[in-house]
């Protein structure tokens, strides 16, 4: 039995199957344009190609943000219809509890998750959720101790946070983020829990509206 896992939330899509505590197969595209489009063919393919009928699986695990907020929905939406006509749990994980499923790759090291807005600022999480921060801001300050930075805005935020000492901060980025997910889900399952609802969307700021262009 096997638990898919769907990542939308950042600049690229990315789908992964679990099984037994590792990875059977993972598909992944760049991009973030058209992801509501892209993502069924892409879940099927990745079904197809490592033989897993939707009845082999035991849950549905996708990523709730903060990143595109297209994404995001285009991502939940999918999953809870999939999980939903498959009969099976549905799990929203963040992407701060998607870095910290993975093993320390520094045990005893701090971690936090840097993921970019899109707008200059970054959503920054250093164990107790996510805020709005700017990576330039003085009074940000690194731990003592090792710090590891993870997210697509690890590298702007380890450039501009002052190092406590050499080395002791490091930019850390897993293979395939995905695993995170499926990491984190699949542990709530073992716990026996069963989500009731479908997972809400993790928004740290409203989407970026603007007016529609003149027609010419």
């Amino acid at each position: 039995m096997c638990l898919l896992a769907i990542d939308c939330a950042g600049g690229r899509l990315a789908v992964l199957l679990w099984q037994e505590g590792a990875v059977r197969a993972v598909a992944a595209e760049q991009g973030a344009r058209a992801q509501a489009a892209r993502l069924p063919p892409l879940v099927a393919g990745l079904l197809a190609e490592a033989a897993v009928a939707p009845e082999a699986l035991y849950a549905v695990a996708v990523a709730t943000g903060p990143g595109s907020f297209t994404g995001i929905r285009a991502g939940i939406a999918f999953a809870a219809g999939f999980a939903a006509a498959a009969g099976l749990p549905l799990y929203g994980v963040d992407r701060a509890q998607a870095y910290r499923a993975f093993p320390p790759p520094v045990p005893g090291a701090a971690l936090w998750v840097a993921i970019g807005s899109g707008r200059g600022s970054i959503f920054l999480d250093r164990g107790g959720g996510f805020a709005v921060v700017d990576p330039a801001e003085p009074a940000l300050v690194a731990p003592s101790g090792r710090l590891l930075i993870a997210g697509d805005a690890a590298a702007l935020l380890a450039a501009h946070l002052p190092s406590p000492a050499e080395g002791a901060i490091t930019v850390w980025d897993p293979p395939e983020p995905a695993e995170g997910i499926a990491r984190a889900a699949a542990r709530r399952h073992a716990a026996g829990e069963r989500p009731a609802a479908p997972p809400l969307p993790l928004y740290i700021d409203p989407p970026a509206l603007g007016p529609a262009p003149a027609r010419r």
